[in-house]
């Protein structure tokens, strides 16, 4: 009995230092992962800014200057992935808040059409860039929804740049929007 006593102290003598150990690798984890939190939160900060002052300039650019056809395409490039860039950029930002769970939903009444079109016209350029046929078809008559827009765009928009993401060149991409009973 006294040797199971020393073997039972030993192994619960080691099973303190394994559990110690474990309490410091967890926190040093921890730390490490808020640490990589600000500094995403700092960047996306820094980086919003002068792509807030990218896009408001072009804006102003396609909508009152007299511009070619062709500067106008290019500008247009310029302001669909400036855009892009700020959506990423907050996408960062509202992962932030969703760790902190300070996310806020904003929904609003929203004519889904209006939406699904507005986020597949940002694609148009990589579509034919691609050679893929990308066709939008709207089947409903103007239905409107509550939703966050904000966030009913970050889906559309992941779910369009994993379709062009994962179709060859030739192949179809179909955005279909219709109503079944329950459903929109």
């Amino acid at each position: 009995t006294e040797q199971t006593e020393d073997d039972l102290r030993r192994t619960l003598d080691t099973l303190e230092v394994q559990n110690i150990t474990y309490r410091q690798a967890r926190d040093q984890a921890i730390s490490a992962n808020q640490s990589k939190s600000v500094f995403l939160a700092n960047i996306s900060h820094e980086l919003r800014t002068p792509l807030t002052l990218i896009v408001g300039p072009i804006e102003n650019i396609l909508q009152t200057e007299r511009i070619s056809q062709s500067v106008r395409a290019q500008l247009e490039i310029v302001q669909s992935n400036s855009r892009r860039m700020l959506r990423m950029v907050n996408q960062l930002l509202e992962f932030r808040k969703v760790q902190n769970q300070k996310m806020k939903l904003k929904v609003q009444k929203t004519l889904l059409s209006e939406l699904v079109e507005d986020t597949c016209a940002n694609f148009k350029k990589e579509a034919y860039d691609k050679h893929i046929n990308f066709t939008i078809e709207n089947k409903t008559k103007d239905s409107t929804v509550w939703v966050d827009r904000t966030r009913m765009d970050t889906v559309l928009w992941n779910m369009l740049s994993n379709a062009f993401k994962f179709t060859a060149a030739g192949k179809n991409i179909r955005v279909i929007i219709e109503e079944k009973p329950g459903f929109l």
